[in-house]
């Protein structure tokens, strides 16, 4: 028991030391000041494009959009 208790400490400092944060809440790719950086991997490119579907519950004019090759 005694080895679990300096284990936790431990373990939630790497969690938060790693976590990460986003800029906006929830993210919806309309700030005109955050330059919306992807990492693209595994033959996939993402980019932020005007919505599609501006209806329904999601009404923001841009979306994020991951395109995968073959």
């Amino acid at each position: 028991m005694r080895k679990l208790y300096l284990l936790l400490p431990a373990i939630l400092l790497t969690i938060c030391g790693f976590s990460q944060t986003l800029p906006v809440l929830p993210l919806d790719f309309e700030s005109t000041t955050i330059t919306y950086a992807f990492t693209d991997f595994g033959g996939g490119v993402a980019t932020v494009v005007a919505n599609p579907q501006s209806n329904g519950i999601n009404t923001s004019t841009k979306v994020g959009k991951m395109v995968k090759g073959a």
